[in-house]
């Protein structure tokens, strides 16, 4: 008798994966290398499947996306999101079209697929008088983009700033910054001196 050790090695591991020894349509070994006394002719099989892509991004790098890998044709996998404390979760989007906008998914892998977790922070605009002014700039954004806030006072009321937790921020009636954070800004307007 003499030992023997087979090797199965693929050409491109992101394309093809090993996965079994057969002989007689029987799996004799898992291991891509395999070792056995010969004693008497033997066929084996080295098997292989096909592997597609899965890649997985995040729109923020604070927050968490998991899925990515190489993952046998036609088999499942599950995407996951999670937004931290701050920001909101849109959806997991694919070629830019929304996929779904659960943090938790399940998807085919049928061929190389990219798919983005979108998180978005939430800016709130508030006044300190109601009714001084017209506001813009409340809404979502997504990391990084730019924020313009601007307000127009209505007659009666003097602008005097922009503050963001009782700290000033700006004295301009146009106030832009880049969304890093979820922020909640508030104008604050004087009644004109009536003489």
């Amino acid at each position: 008798e003499v030992s023997v050790t087979l090797y199965a090695v693929s050409n491109d591991e992101n394309i093809y994966k090993f996965v079994s020894w057969t002989e007689n349509g029987e799996i004799v070994s898992t291991s891509s290398s395999y070792e056995f006394m010969a004693s008497e002719n033997r066929t084996l099989v080295a098997n292989f499947e096909k592997v597609v892509q899965i890649t997985v991004l995040s729109s923020d790098e604070t927050c968490v996306a998991t899925g990515s890998g190489a993952y046998a044709m036609g088999s499942t996998v599950t995407l996951f999101a999670m937004a931290e404390e701050n920001t909101s979760f849109v959806g997991w989007f694919e070629a830019d079209t929304l996929f779904s906008s659960l943090t938790s998914v399940t998807v085919l892998a049928d061929a190389d697929r990219t798919f983005i977790a979108v998180f978005v922070y939430t800016v709130t605009v508030q006044m300190n008088i109601d009714g001084a002014a017209q506001i813009i700039g409340a809404g979502t954004y997504p990391s990084g983009a730019f924020v313009g806030a601007s307000v127009v006072p209505t007659e009666g009321f003097d602008f005097v700033n922009w503050t963001i937790q009782g700290e000033e921020v700006s004295a301009e009636p146009t106030y832009s910054f880049t969304a890093d954070s979820s922020v909640t800004l508030v104008a604050n307007f004087a009644e004109k001196q009536k003489y």
